[in-house]
């Protein structure tokens, strides 16, 4: 069995996961559109979004160059 996440992992999938979200409607791409600038499936990108899974951080880092939002913003450390 997995051991259970803390409190600081859980909090921190949710910023990113939420993050995630606002930045692709930030910059009115569909989870498909943002599925195909990453070269991932729509399915990955609703994992992410939901909290299901984290990405990578190159993949952060990609769907920062996608969105046109910092890092720093997907991350939860300023604000868009």
């Amino acid at each position: 069995m997995e051991p259970e996440p803390n409190g600081s992992e859980t909090t921190t999938n949710r910023v990113v996961s939420r993050n995630i979200r606002k930045a692709r409607g930030y910059a009115v791409l569909s989870q498909e559109q943002l599925a195909t600038e990453l070269g991932v499936s729509a399915r990955a990108v609703r994992h992410w979004e939901n909290g299901d899974r984290e990405p990578s951080l190159d993949t952060l880092r990609a769907i920062s160059s996608a969105t046109g939002l910092s890092l720093s913003f997907l991350i939860g450390e300023e604000a868009a």
